[in-house]
């Protein structure tokens, strides 16, 4: 009986020193491996290093794009507001395809100056400028970045807000020689048809269409069996310039003006419902 105890006793001792070991073993290799991956950092170049700042940009891993930064950087910015600065910009642009060049790069002491070329596509369109980027070197993590809100644009400071904004572009109005305007803002009406408000047979209807339209029955069909045509869908097969109640009054009404205002009272008549104001 004690002898089996003895034996227990000392598996049990086996087991927990082995299990320890391992433990330890496996502790020093993570150790280990931390210390080479430093190295490993420490010894990256500037031009490495703005790479991979760059490739942490394009998967907008903001936290990585923090720990890039030298001392003085991360204290005049702490990292929740080094993340909402640059998400708020770059997710308000919606930038996409974010690339950069290197073009050169000048080592002073223990300081180094990368310029570059960077490309984006956004809201705006695509976007391009020259900037360039301060590594400085510390004693025990190498090169670091000096970061400031110029390494996002440039000349963008910490107090400038970024945003796009779309300005609808109006028109322009062609004239002839006497003056009488042959293009320009106006107000239109679409001409088409909505298939599940058609007779079932439409043959007739539709020959009779073309005519005042001047298109073929066969147009019209085509038209009509497009893909995204639904049965309440409204297919447009033409647009018409409105008659201008002010012009038809005018001294001088052009045979278009008139031409117009007779299709477009035929159809109202006969084709209600087929014509639609834009």
């Amino acid at each position: 009986m004690r002898r089996g105890m003895k034996r227990g006793m000392k598996r049990f001792v086996f087991s927990a020193v082995c299990t320890l070991l391992i433990l330890m073993i496996g502790l020093s290799g993570g150790m280990l491996f931390l210390r080479l991956e430093s190295k490993k950092d420490q010894s990256k170049k500037p031009d490495v290093l703005f790479s991979d700042y760059v490739s942490n940009l394009q998967k907008a891993d903001y936290q990585a794009m923090y720990g890039m930064l030298d001392g003085q950087s991360q204290l005049n910015i702490s990292q929740e507001d080094f993340i909402t600065r640059n998400k708020n910009i770059y997710d308000g642009i919606e930038a996409e395809n974010i690339k950069a060049d290197i073009t050169g790069v000048d080592l002073k002491d223990e300081e180094a100056v990368v310029k570059y070329q960077m490309s984006l596509t956004s809201l705006a369109g695509e976007i391009s400028f020259s900037n360039q980027a301060v590594f400085k070197k510390e004693k025990k993590t190498g090169y670091k970045l000096e970061w400031n809100d110029s390494v996002i644009f440039p000349e963008l400071n910490k107090t400038d807000k970024v945003k796009v904004s779309t300005d609808e572009a109006q028109r322009g109005s062609i004239f002839d020689r006497n003056g009488l305007m042959l293009a320009g803002k106006g107000t239109a009406s679409s001409v088409g048809l909505v298939p599940g408000k058609m007779s079932e047979n439409s043959g007739p209807d539709v020959e009779k269409l073309g005519e005042l339209l001047s298109m073929s029955p066969e147009s019209i069909q085509k038209k009509l069996s497009a893909g995204w045509v639904k049965e309440d869908s409204f297919v447009p097969l033409k647009t018409l310039k409105k008659a201008d109640d002010f012009q038809l009054h005018a001294e001088q009404v052009s045979e278009d003006d008139k031409k117009n205002k007779e299709l477009q009272d035929q159809l109202l008549v006969g084709w209600k419902g087929c014509m639609k104001r834009n």
